[in-house]
């Protein structure tokens, strides 16, 4: 297993975004900068990643491919074939993205994000950009949300089956699948199903936490620094630890710097009393 997130401190350079990359213990890393980005940048953030024995895990898109204006999609699937180039360029795992969302909110709810249009415009979607780029190394991949596709092992399969492509791999967020009481109950049912249906497809993974508000209603689940919400961590180190050494395991979604390194020492610490390392 490798360990990774994202970089908080303010960079200018290559050598500056290497140095706090190194601070935080990371073994893996999120590639920092786009396509657009100069390519004497890409080219020495790539070398000095490979120099120091780390792995990229992902590029990532982040943009809505479900835009009603069809040529403001056509530009974000445009983008995402140049992220996915960059991705074989820089030899990451996986060029990553959300199926994208009928709503106003990008990563939003929508009745439409379950329509057989939408889905078919996923497979579509997908299709073209892995076609254009005909990555050898890299894959495409859509993480999991709570409220569009995939957000369930069996659903993650169902595309996987229909998109029909070597190169459409898994970017696992087992916690974005927590979307009902009945999933946070048995979650730790839900991480073993995940590793299992899809342990030989993952290429990437998010490692966080969550718990329920008990004094929100309705229903609601928040994600939360690891170790402090109520899922069993030690369940998901150990089923990743049964996939390829270098799939990488990324922390997410922190506010500061020192809740990076904070995550980082806490997930070393638990895998080491378990029996399990990191690279």
């Amino acid at each position: 297993m490798r360990l990774g997130g994202s970089v908080m401190k303010e960079w200018k350079t290559a050598e500056e975004w290497m140095n706090a990359v190194l601070e935080l213990g990371y073994s893996a890393v999120i590639f920092p900068v786009d396509c657009n980005a100069p390519r004497a940048l890409i080219r020495e953030l790539r070398d000095r990643i490979y120099d120091n024995g780390l792995v990229i895990g992902e590029v990532g898109v982040w943009k809505n491919l479900m835009l009603p204006d069809p040529e403001e999609r056509e530009k974000i699937v445009e983008y995402s074939v140049r992220q996915l180039e960059l991705a074989e360029y820089v030899g990451a795992n996986c060029c990553v993205n959300i199926s994208g969302s009928r709503g106003n909110v990008w990563d939003g709810y929508h009745p439409d994000n379950y329509s057989r249009e939408t889905r078919e415009l996923i497979i579509e979607q997908t299709r073209r950009i892995i076609d254009a780029v005909k990555p050898s190394t890299a894959c495409y991949s859509l993480e999991p949300m709570p409220w569009m596709l995939p957000d369930s092992p069996d659903s993650y399969l169902e595309l996987i089956r229909d998109v029909d492509r070597e190169a459409f791999a898994v970017h696992l967020d087992f916690c974005n699948m927590i979307n009902s009481l009945e999933r946070y109950r048995d979650s730790a049912e839900l991480i073993d199903e995940c590793f299992e249906k899809l342990g030989p497809r993952i290429r990437s993974i998010h490692i966080k936490d969550c718990k329920v508000d008990d004094y929100i209603l309705p229903f609601a689940v928040a994600e939360k620094r690891v170790g402090e919400g109520t899922l069993d961590l030690v369940r998901v180190l150990k089923q990743a630890n049964r996939l390829d050494p270098d799939i990488p395991m990324y922390t997410e979604h922190l506010e500061k710097h020192e809740d990076y390194v904070y995550s980082t020492e806490y997930l070393k610490n638990l895998a080491r009393e378990n029996g399990l390392s990191f690279q």
